[in-house]
Protein backbone atom coordinates (compact mmCIF):
# COMPACT_ATOMS: atom_id res chain seq x y z
CA UNK A 1 0.00 0.00 0.00
CA UNK A 2 2.34 2.60 1.06
CA UNK A 3 4.77 1.73 -2.25
CA UNK A 4 1.77 2.58 -4.09
CA UNK A 5 1.22 6.19 -2.77
CA UNK A 6 4.82 6.79 -3.24
CA UNK A 7 4.83 5.98 -6.94
CA UNK A 8 1.63 7.82 -7.50
CA UNK A 9 2.67 11.12 -9.65
CA UNK A 10 -1.12 12.46 -9.90
CA UNK A 11 -1.79 15.71 -9.00
CA UNK A 12 2.45 16.44 -8.65
CA UNK A 13 2.07 19.57 -11.49
CA UNK A 14 -0.74 21.03 -9.03
CA UNK A 15 1.89 20.81 -5.87
CA UNK A 16 5.35 22.24 -8.10
CA UNK A 17 2.37 24.95 -9.73
CA UNK A 18 1.88 25.95 -5.50
CA UNK A 19 5.58 26.25 -4.98
CA UNK A 20 6.77 28.10 -8.03
CA UNK A 21 3.50 30.58 -8.36
CA UNK A 22 4.63 32.68 -4.94
CA UNK A 23 8.00 33.06 -6.69
CA UNK A 24 7.25 33.87 -9.92
CA UNK A 25 4.24 36.29 -8.55
CA UNK A 26 7.12 38.68 -6.24
CA UNK A 27 9.43 38.21 -9.37
CA UNK A 28 6.67 40.42 -11.78
CA UNK A 29 5.44 42.58 -8.83
CA UNK A 30 9.45 43.38 -8.23
CA UNK A 31 10.04 44.27 -12.08
CA UNK A 32 7.23 46.32 -12.21
CA UNK A 33 7.49 48.37 -8.99
CA UNK A 34 11.23 48.65 -9.85
CA UNK A 35 10.20 50.03 -13.76
CA UNK A 36 8.19 52.66 -11.95
CA UNK A 37 11.00 53.54 -9.59
CA UNK A 38 12.92 54.28 -12.71
CA UNK A 39 10.13 55.92 -14.41
CA UNK A 40 9.84 58.29 -11.27
CA UNK A 41 13.57 58.89 -11.43
CA UNK A 42 13.67 60.00 -15.20
CA UNK A 43 10.80 62.08 -14.96
CA UNK A 44 12.27 64.50 -11.92
CA UNK A 45 15.60 64.56 -14.04
CA UNK A 46 13.44 65.64 -16.92
CA UNK A 47 11.64 68.05 -14.22
CA UNK A 48 14.24 69.72 -12.95
CA UNK A 49 16.39 70.28 -15.88
CA UNK A 50 13.20 71.71 -17.42
CA UNK A 51 12.85 73.90 -14.60
CA UNK A 52 16.03 75.56 -14.28
CA UNK A 53 16.54 76.45 -18.24
CA UNK A 54 12.62 78.61 -17.11
CA UNK A 55 14.47 80.01 -14.45
CA UNK A 56 17.91 80.99 -16.11
CA UNK A 57 15.45 82.10 -19.27
CA UNK A 58 13.64 84.12 -16.64
CA UNK A 59 16.55 85.44 -14.64
CA UNK A 60 18.08 86.52 -18.53
CA UNK A 61 15.15 88.04 -19.73
CA UNK A 62 12.98 89.69 -16.41
CA UNK A 63 16.74 90.65 -14.88
CA UNK A 64 15.62 88.98 -11.66
CA UNK A 65 15.79 85.66 -10.04
CA UNK A 66 12.02 84.32 -10.20
CA UNK A 67 10.06 83.40 -6.70
CA UNK A 68 10.88 80.06 -4.84
CA UNK A 69 6.87 79.86 -5.35
CA UNK A 70 6.79 79.96 -9.20
CA UNK A 71 9.91 77.86 -9.36
CA UNK A 72 7.49 75.53 -7.11
CA UNK A 73 4.35 75.94 -9.19
CA UNK A 74 6.43 75.44 -12.80
CA UNK A 75 8.69 72.78 -11.45
CA UNK A 76 4.87 70.99 -10.41
CA UNK A 77 4.15 71.78 -13.76
CA UNK A 78 6.66 69.57 -15.97
CA UNK A 79 6.89 66.95 -13.43
CA UNK A 80 4.44 63.77 -13.65
CA UNK A 81 6.16 61.48 -11.47
CA UNK A 82 4.40 58.72 -9.45
CA UNK A 83 5.95 59.88 -6.05
CA UNK A 84 4.28 62.89 -4.22
CA UNK A 85 4.83 66.26 -5.11
CA UNK A 86 8.57 66.94 -4.89
CA UNK A 87 10.34 69.98 -3.20
CA UNK A 88 12.04 72.47 -5.95
CA UNK A 89 14.69 74.59 -4.92
CA UNK A 90 16.49 77.00 -6.48
CA UNK A 91 19.89 78.18 -5.92
CA UNK A 92 22.82 79.92 -8.02
CA UNK A 93 25.37 77.56 -9.81
CA UNK A 94 29.09 77.97 -10.40
CA UNK A 95 30.62 81.90 -9.69
CA UNK A 96 26.72 83.30 -10.87
CA UNK A 97 26.97 82.06 -14.43
CA UNK A 98 23.92 79.70 -13.95
CA UNK A 99 20.95 78.42 -12.24
CA UNK A 100 20.21 75.75 -10.37
CA UNK A 101 17.21 73.45 -9.64
CA UNK A 102 17.28 71.09 -7.10
CA UNK A 103 14.46 68.64 -6.31
CA UNK A 104 13.75 65.75 -3.67
CA UNK A 105 10.97 63.34 -3.19
CA UNK A 106 10.00 60.02 -1.70
CA UNK A 107 8.78 57.12 -3.58
CA UNK A 108 6.77 54.65 -2.21
CA UNK A 109 8.24 50.85 -3.67
CA UNK A 110 5.89 47.51 -3.06
CA UNK A 111 7.36 45.37 -1.77
CA UNK A 112 4.54 42.84 -1.29
CA UNK A 113 5.30 42.36 2.32
CA UNK A 114 5.67 46.28 3.55
CA UNK A 115 6.41 49.64 1.59
CA UNK A 116 9.84 50.53 1.52
CA UNK A 117 10.39 54.48 1.18
CA UNK A 118 13.08 55.21 -1.20
CA UNK A 119 14.53 59.32 -1.66
CA UNK A 120 14.90 60.23 -4.82
CA UNK A 121 16.29 63.80 -5.86
CA UNK A 122 17.76 65.30 -9.17
CA UNK A 123 19.64 68.31 -9.52
CA UNK A 124 20.74 70.51 -12.65
CA UNK A 125 22.08 73.73 -13.35
CA UNK A 126 21.49 75.67 -16.40
CA UNK A 127 23.99 78.49 -17.92
CA UNK A 128 22.46 82.17 -17.99
CA UNK A 129 22.24 83.33 -21.71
Amino acid sequence: MRGRFIREERGSAAVEFALVIGFVAMTVLSIISGSMLFYTYANLNMAVENTARWAAIRATVDKVDPSSGAVQAQGDAFYAGLSDTPAFMLATCGAGSGKQVSATANFSLVTGFTPVTIPISATSCYPLG
